[in-house]
This record gives structure tokens, sequence and C-alpha cells, in this order.
């Protein structure tokens, strides 16, 4: 989820997210197939599980009472784990050509997610920028 931070208060967040992930277990991640948001996004699909839907829920929860971050932009969007694949990179006229590329192949995939990791924008890409482990 998109937000925006104060940079001079960066290591409140860290220091702050980093209380709350080291208390938790890592995650297996199952990944399956790809998918599209029309007209511009391709994605591989993460398989929904009850421990990312709670680790989604429980880290939400926390931000709002610990960091008082609201998204109001994402609030009433659904939980939706995906890999994006392109979104920016991916203009619209070629959005057509690139889903029927992805549209009938098939990817699987798994990995533990054993670190909470920040993307930062640097005005071009997504950039990682801090990672907190897991307990």
């Amino acid at each position: 989820m998109p937000f925006k931070w104060n940079e001079k208060k960066e290591s409140e967040l860290a220091a702050t997210l980093g209380d709350f992930i080291k208390t938790r277990d890592p995650i297996e991640v199952k990944l399956d197939g790809y998918s599209s948001f029309p007209p511009r996004v391709v994605f591989i699909n993460v398989v929904m599980s009850e421990p990312l839907k709670k680790m989604q829920h429980d880290l939400q929860h926390y931000c709002k009472v610990e960091l008082n971050l609201f998204n109001a932009n994402y609030k009433e969007l659904p939980f939706h784990p995906h890999i994006t694949i392109a979104f920016r990179d991916l203009k619209k006229p070629n959005y057509e050509k690139a889903w029927e590329e992805f549209r009938n192949k098939s990817f699987q995939g798994e990995f533990l997610s054993d670190t909470l990791t920040l993307l930062k924008h640097d005005g071009k890409l997504w950039q990682r920028h801090i990672e907190l482990p897991f307990k």
C-alpha cells in the first residue's frame, strides 16, 4: 500500500514496523499463473492464504494505531496480493499485445517471505529502502 512519509521520520517508521514484524513468523507464499488489471497492468497471482490475509490485516491495523497511517485512496480496495510485471512501463496500446503473450502461459512458484521490505520511489522507479526481518 503506497503512502507518504516524512523522510526525517524514516528511522521512527523502521523502528515501529520492526517492533511489529520481529514478532511474526515467516509466511510461505505461493504463486500461480498470470493475470491483469486492464488496461495497463500484468502480474503474477499470489495465492491467498490465511497467514497472508492475517498479516495484511494485522499490519494495516498496526499502522493505523501505532503510526496514525491512513491511506484514503486504498481503504475501499480489497487486498489482492500480486507481483507486478508491467505497469507504468506498459503503454495502453501495448497492453493487449503483452496480455496476449502472458494470458495462456502457466507459472507456479513458491518462496518463504521472511522480510518486510519498504520500497521508496526515487522519482522514476521503486527502490528497496528498508528491510525488516521477521522473527
